[in-house]
């Protein structure tokens, strides 16, 4: 599995991301786990739109078969939004 690179990521946002030598599947496995849901590792990246409001969404999927949906926000921040399947059936829209 090929992990998404910080660079990668920040090309998609439109800057910059820094921290220290945590990949972006880290920095995504952070944010599932703050908010209380399962992600035991990344096992796969999908950015795959960017919302009216700049937010480059992105799917993620986790070794456990989950998998969710998180933005990197216009400040860099990266946020918890759904998971995968409720953003599916609200938006008809499929993370991967």
């Amino acid at each position: 599995m090929k992990m998404m690179t910080l660079a990668a990521l920040a090309a998609i946002c439109g800057g910059a991301i820094t921290a220290r030598a945590q990949t972006a599947g880290d920095l995504f496995q952070g944010a599932i786990n703050a908010k209380g849901k399962s992600c035991i590792a990344v096992t796969a990246m999908n950015p795959f739109a960017t919302s009216s409001s700049g937010d480059a969404l992105v799917g993620v999927a986790c070794s456990g078969g989950e998998q969710y949906l998180l933005a990197i926000k216009p400040n860099r921040t990266i946020e918890y939004v759904s998971t995968c399947s409720t953003f599916e059936s609200v938006s008809g829209v499929s993370c991967f």
